[in-house]
């Protein structure tokens, strides 16, 4: 009996540090979210960059996932137009729903583990997608002139 309440113990343990470890780059990725909200300008934004952190919560997640992506996406969209550069559709917009739908489709029992490979896959993808936009668009903001002669208006 003490050698079936150690096993228990040691698994408890390490599932609880496998998901310590798991909460690392979820953190980080919600980092990169909130912080590519925080770079559109507010007027422009569909959402407060503090509601991404919603995404934490376990299967609450798997529909709010749906709102932040296109959230994000719409935010990208109208800041690029604020600055003259029209996008035909939302950045990082399909690449976000194809997550949210593989997000989705891990907890079918059939096919769960393939599902959870692409989702990781997907989401790596979609973390470096959505950083570079980001990047792209503060590159924008620096470098953006009313007209020649006048003063920037992030300056």
């Amino acid at each position: 009996m003490d050698n079936y309440g150690l096993g228990i113990a040691a698994f408890g343990t390490i599932l609880l540090i496998a998901l310590c470890i798991g909460l690392i780059p979820l953190i980080f990725y919600l980092i990169t979210l909130q912080r590519a909200l925080q770079t559109v300008s507010p007027e422009n934004r569909k959402m407060e960059p503090g509601l991404v952190w919603l995404l934490i919560i376990p299967f609450f997640s798997l529909i709010w996932n749906y709102f932040v992506v296109d959230a994000i996406g719409i935010s990208f969209k109208k800041e690029y137009e604020k600055y003259g550069m029209m996008q035909s559709e939302k950045p990082t917009y399909s690449l976000g729903l194809t997550l949210a739908i593989l997000q989705c489709c891990c907890i079918i029992p059939i096919l769960g583990s393939l599902a959870a490979l692409g989702a990781l896959v997907v989401w790596i993808i979609y973390w470096v997608k959505v950083y570079q936009t980001k990047t792209e668009l503060v590159n924008i903001q620096a470098n953006y002139h009313i007209e020649d002669g006048q003063k920037s208006i992030f300056v």
